[in-house]
């Protein structure tokens, strides 16, 4: 009796193995999509999901929309597009995208890694303090979407006990008297590693990461800007760019090295 029980579970548990290998080889999404792009991928690498199961509310888990999965083939126009304006609009010098970017803010390969695409498309279209509203059109979020899936392949995920990044978005209350807030703040903002977010203006450009090497080069002469070539502008704005509405930034030799190491900040990845 002992050894036919034995021979039993030995049996039922053969049968299950070999269930789930032929799951893993065949994919189940064909018994209710109709396929497409075969030659090119599988259907998990860019749609993600549990391919195993014929259960919608399992397959289903963790699926990205047609839209927003066009990220792994090759040449992809959306990846192109996306790519396009996360260099056009300078999110590297918040967030590290591909393995490349400051650390003020999210790291969005992470991010792509761990968050559905209508995650990431709603932190863009309404996004939090501090970061600059673009305004975008919706087909050019999920093409944005699609560059940071692209981005976040074989990015390396979160370790086990791993610190979070923590960053300080708004208090009032705080920092009101460093050198940025009583002398640009009411123009700037910026997003530091050290300090958070500082300054509250709207009506001139968001000058985080401004001395790193990810800022635009809108210096003269499209040139990077650097600690030597921002004294000289501060200095007289107007003998620079004579249309410029900024005035003269008188400031202690102290207060300007101040500003500029909170200018200068980059973040630890």
């Amino acid at each position: 009796m002992v050894l036919r029980s034995a021979i039993l579970i030995g049996v039922l548990l053969g049968s299950v193995i070999l269930t789930t290998d032929a799951a893993a080889v065949q994919p189940r999404c064909m018994s209710c999509h109709t396929p497409h792009s075969q030659h090119l991928t599988s259907c998990t690498d860019c749609h993600r999901g549990d391919p195993r199961s014929s259960r919608k509310q399992i397959a289903h888990a963790g699926i990205i929309p047609a839209a927003y999965a066009r990220f792994n083939l090759d040449r992809s126009q959306e990846v192109e597009m996306g790519n396009q304006a996360i260099d056009s609009f300078a999110c590297r010098r918040c967030h590290t995208i591909g393995g490349r970017g400051n650390a003020l803010a999210s790291n969005l390969d992470r991010s792509a890694m761990a968050n559905a695409p209508g995650t990431l498309a709603l932190a863009i279209a309404s996004p939090v303090t501090s970061m600059p509203q673009f305004h975008l059109r919706e087909s050019m979020i999920i093409s944005i979407v699609n560059a940071l899936y692209a981005s976040s392949l074989g990015a390396t995920p979160p370790s086990q006990g791993e610190v979070p990044q923590v960053i300080y978005f708004d208090d009032p209350s705080t920092h009101r008297d460093d050198v940025f807030t009583k002398h640009c703040g009411s123009c700037h903002r910026v997003l530091t590693a050290i300090r958070g977010s500082l300054g509250s203006g709207e009506v001139a450009p968001d000058l985080s990461g401004l001395l790193t090497d990810y800022y635009p080069h809108t210096a003269r002469d499209q040139r990077p800007w650097n600690r030597e070539n921002l004294e000289t502008w501060l200095h007289n704005p107007r003998e620079k760019r004579s249309a410029s509405p900024m005035q003269p930034l008188r400031l202690s030799r102290q207060n300007l090295l101040e500003l500029l190491d909170i200018l200068e900040e980059k973040g630890t990845p």
